[in-house]
């Protein structure tokens, strides 16, 4: 009896102990995906503008080059086709290269350690 009693304390002992550790690295695995959160969304709207800048002087150039001839509006229809041809492309490889990473994947992998090492004690 004296023993579980000894065992439930060790494990209130570490729980108490581990508390705060885990708060802050709660807080600073939410600080890293906010800071993450921010980059990403400045570079990606900065690619974004230029891109679609650069697509859009790409479409009126080659619409100009075919201008004086037979062929300017299947010029024209064919730079709208490459434009959702390359939205498509962007989109799904985007897709499939977004991170799902969990925002408190580090203190999730704390808990566990945790409760395996309060398994083991018990």
């Amino acid at each position: 009896m004296f023993e579980a009693i000894e065992k439930t304390k060790r494990v209130g002992v570490i729980l108490l102990e581990r508390i705060e550790d885990y708060l802050e690295l709660f807080h600073l695995d939410l600080q890293i995906q906010q800071l993450s959160f921010i980059q990403k969304a400045i570079s990606f709207a900065i690619t974004g503008v230029c891109s679609f800048i650069a697509f859009v002087f790409f479409g009126f150039a080659i619409v100009v080059s075919f201008w004086e001839t037979p062929y300017r509006i299947l010029a024209a229809w064919c730079v709208v086709a490459l434009y959702l041809a390359m939205a498509a492309i962007a989109f799904f490889w985007a897709r499939k290269h977004a991170h799902r990473a969990s925002a408190v994947s580090t203190l999730s992998h704390e808990l566990q350690q945790d409760i395996k090492l309060i398994k083991d004690l018990l």
